[in-house]
């Protein structure tokens, strides 16, 4: 076949190449050969048809004979790589194939035949690979600015597992190749893998929106931005593939934990359940459904769905740890604590389970093993913030104060914008004796900045009556129970039918108590909002169109302060349930009364300080037929001092001047009374810290907590004198000791808390049991305790004398409690009527 002739066949096969036509390209190109098997070209075209016709074989075959007879050609190279890569490694996985047989039909044990066959798969792909990379450096040493040859060469070392070589060249093929989406996939894909997050965001981007329809970019963006927090942005990268592919179960399963992390629970168990209706045997789907339902606060049907995960996997620690959690909102903690135990077992390096396990032995008041298990989880996550945070609030239980502190710090470097942390940090702060006033405030606006960064806009008009004749007041707690907040409220809410207030209850808890059906009549309206988000909350308290919104809890545990951002209400009060600062600006208002809060200490406070004429906490008793006993001094022939308050509040500082009270009043005797004291461990070393000043242990009397009131009251009997806590004072201790006969010395505040005590014993008529530093408070404890006759006579006419103070005077303290609202509410109505849309109709 002359030259001309062999043209004129070339012109013929490309073109029919080029239409389409395949046979009839096939049969020029196999004449040629016949003729002249040294063309390069005509080997390179038949193997691309060869491949077209997924003839993978035969097509690799005609490309290595082309790269045979022009090794210098880059395009054969770059071909061949093509060709290895359509075919998926045809050739290797041939091979895969023949020797799995061989596998197959073997009788001997080991690894199942599956097994076997991935892992020979993986060989020769790894082979491969390596083949690719031989190629693409060959085609460097030629030209070392193709972009093509460094593609694949990065691509291949990434598929080979060799991440550190890998990025340097796909950074070199992203920029000789910038419009190459693959490129900046593989790239990004190499970047995840490394943890530089915000260049794989750019290089995912990228690919994007070189190539639109590639939704392995798409959601492998949508994994960084979960990963990241950024749950919007995730949420509309996995909703943009599941438009497209709505049976992506894969998919719809991220899509539904990004919408679980955003709150919007419902919403996520709908495309759980798309996911499990095309595939039921989804373990991780029915384990986030239960989930979703447990969030919803549907806890049978969340146990069932729970079931269904462990029926299909009864290996799944998660599904073990969401059945105590379960179990917990429940209330059945022997069965949740089993489940967290379990969780362990399947799970033994996930220091998360270790950590929920602590925090349920926690809740039952078991110190030691929580603090233990706590500290697992840090063995084995140094950086789970968390487990720092629950050992603090461990350890402030057990009164080690300082090593607490340390927790929250370490938290707080870990996790810096954490609000629920920063929030901790500032009930913490309330039990350090050393801590000067300013940096409380300063942490306080801390978080007040971190709260107001999480809200798009806060509310600046509402949907109450701007001229109502009865002001619609909120109240969010979770202690509406029988609890401390729940006992000093219950006085208002017995009275409130003679005010010109409507009370409504929005409870951050699950759930009611035997007190809690007690006081839900005096409510207008009760709704628990422990199962909305802050947004969701804030939008219903405003559509409630409440007037007054009044925050019980502060800084303690279930509070939802975040929601106070969201300005529900026009006026929003802090009261009862916390004595220091929020750090919010969205809350106007702290109800104090003039002894509480004196005007030097205004300046710690991010509130304006609103003074009830006397007292700003009124009680009720427990019960009323517990009797005040002769002081018990007179029959044992010494003083028992006595504080029945949380262990927590015990400081280093406490413990040394209470150490000096008793070695100052010869033979007296400290009677201690806590739920941590119901742990051994713990007692003993309560004994080994005040051993450590002198005293003995035989000068110490530890005390259970009893469940019944009677009985907790009656213990009163068995003390003289009671002793304060600094600088967290005790406030229902005090009023409980008031109404049983005893006394209580108290110390001034600081000006960080309030100075709740001073406040109770000037309204008690008791000035004179306030010391103003801690000589004089060891110098009372010591002359007050040498004087057994004022003491019996002081005990014999207290409670009468309590009862007929303002810190029972429950009509007195409604009627001043409503005055000081509509004062409120009068000052307010002072601005534009514009800032109000009325309810109304």
């Amino acid at each position: 076949m002359n030259d001309e002739t062999l043209q004129q066949k070339l012109g013929i096969a490309i073109a029919s190449h080029l239409s389409g036509d395949l046979v009839g390209a096939q049969t020029v190109y196999l004449e040629i050969l016949q003729c002249h098997p040294e063309h390069a070209d005509v080997q390179h075209n038949m193997g691309l048809l060869a491949l077209q016709v997924n003839q993978h074989a035969i097509g690799l075959a005609h490309l290595k004979q082309a790269i045979a007879l022009q090794p210098s050609n880059p395009k054969y190279w770059r071909s061949y790589i093509d060709g290895l890569r359509q075919c998926g490694f045809h050739e290797f996985a041939q091979q895969v194939s023949l020797q799995a047989r061989n596998v197959a039909g073997s009788n001997e044990t080991g690894p199942s035949v599956a097994d076997q066959m991935q892992s020979l798969q993986d060989c020769y792909q790894r082979q491969a690979y390596g083949e690719c990379e031989q190629i693409a450096r060959h085609l460097l040493t030629a030209t070392p600015d193709d972009g093509y040859a460094w593609k694949w060469l990065g691509i291949s070392l990434q598929q080979q597992q060799r991440l550190t070589e890998a990025l340097p060249a796909l950074k070199t093929a992203s920029e000789r190749l910038p419009d190459d989406a693959e490129v900046h996939g593989h790239y990004a894909s190499a970047l995840h893998r490394a943890g530089h997050l915000q260049e794989a965001i750019f290089h995912y981007q990228t690919a994007i929106r070189l190539d639109a329809d590639n939704d392995t970019y798409l959601g492998n963006l949508g994994v960084i931005w979960h990963n990241l927090g950024q749950f919007t942005q995730a949420e509309q990268c996995f909703k943009i593939i599941v438009s497209r592919k709505p049976t992506a179960i894969d998919i719809l399963v991220n899509l539904a934990l990004t919408l679980l992390a955003r709150n919007q629970s419902a919403e996520a168990e709908t495309y759980l359940r798309d996911a499990i209706a095309q595939q039921p045997d989804i373990p991780e789907a029915h384990h986030y459904i239960s989930i979703a339902l447990k969030t919803q606060g549907r806890l049978e049907e969340a146990k069932f769905a729970n079931l269904r995960a462990l029926a299909l996997n009864s290996n799944y620690a998660d599904a073990y740890d969401t059945r105590g959690a379960i179990l917990f909102e429940q209330g059945n903690l022997a069965d949740a604590e089993i489940c967290f135990e379990q969780a362990i077992v399947s799970g033994p390096s996930n220091p998360k389970y270790y950590n929920n396990l602590g925090t349920m032995l926690q809740l039952q008041r078991k110190l030691a093993q929580a603090e233990s298990y706590y500290r697992k989880a840090i063995t084995l996550d140094p950086n789970f913030a968390s487990a720092h945070t629950n050992l603090g609030i461990n350890l402030q239980s057990q009164g080690r104060i300082e090593e607490a502190g340390r927790c929250w710090q370490t938290s707080l470097q870990i996790n810096p914008a954490s609000i629920a942390d920063q929030s901790g940090l500032l009930f913490h702060l309330n039990y350090s004796a050393s801590l000067p006033s300013s940096p409380y405030v300063d942490e306080a606006v801390k978080f007040g900045r971190l709260v107001a960064s999480q809200i798009d806009q806060a509310f600046d008009s509402w949907l109450c009556e701007q001229h109502p004749q009865r002001l619609r007041v909120g109240l969010v707690s979770g202690d509406f129970r029988n609890h401390p907040v729940g006992h000093f409220l219950h006085s208002l809410l017995r009275e409130v039918c003679n005010t010109h207030l409507d009370l409504i209850a929005y409870a951050t808890q699950p759930g009611v108590d035997d007190f809690s059906a007690g006081i839900r009549p005096f409510f207008a309206d009760w709704k628990t909002i422990c199962h909305l988000g802050d947004k969701a909350a804030a939008e219903l308290i405003r559509a409630d169109g409440i007037h007054i919104l009044i925050d019980l809890a502060g800084h303690s545990s279930h509070n939802r302060l975040p929601l106070f951002a969201w300005k529900a209400a026009p006026i929003q009060v802090s009261w009862l349930g916390y004595l220091a600062s929020t750090g919010l600006g969205t809350i106007d208002y702290i109800l104090s009364d003039p002894y509480s809060i004196e005007a030097a200490d205004e300046q710690f406070f991010t509130e304006h300080i609103w003074r009830l004429p006397d007292s700003c906490i009124c009680f009720t008793p427990t019960v009323d037929d517990v009797a005040v006993e002769r002081p018990p001094s007179l029959e044992k022939g010494f003083i028992t001092f006595g504080s029945f308050n949380n262990l927590s509040k015990m400081t280093d500082e406490v413990i040394q001047i209470w150490s000096k009270i008793l070695l100052a009043v010869p033979k007296s005797r400290l009677f201690l009374k806590a739920s941590q004291l119901n742990e051994a461990a713990i007692a003993e070393r309560i004994l080994g810290r005040y051993a450590s000043h002198g005293i003995a242990a035989d000068r110490l009397l530890l005390s259970k907590t009893l469940t019944a009131p009677d009985r907790h009251l009656a213990t009163y009997n068995r003390i003289d004198i009671a002793l304060d806590t600094f600088p967290y004072p005790g406030v229902t201790t005090s009023i409980e000791a008031l109404w049983m006969g005893v006394p209580v010395l108290t110390l001034r505040g600081d000006g960080i808390l309030a100075r709740a005590n001073e406040s109770i014993n000037i309204n008690a008529g008791l000035g004179q049991w306030i010391a103003g530093d801690k000589p004089t408070y060891i110098q009372k404890a010591a002359l007050f305790a040498a004087n057994p006759t004022y003491l019996s006579e002081l005990r014999k006419d207290l409670r009468s004398r309590v009862l007929a103070s303002p810190l029972f005077d429950s009509l007195a303290f409604a009627r001043n409690f409503d005055s000081a609202l509509w004062d409120m509410w009068k000052t307010h109505t002072a601005c534009s009527a514009s800032r109000w849309t009325s309810n109304v109709t």
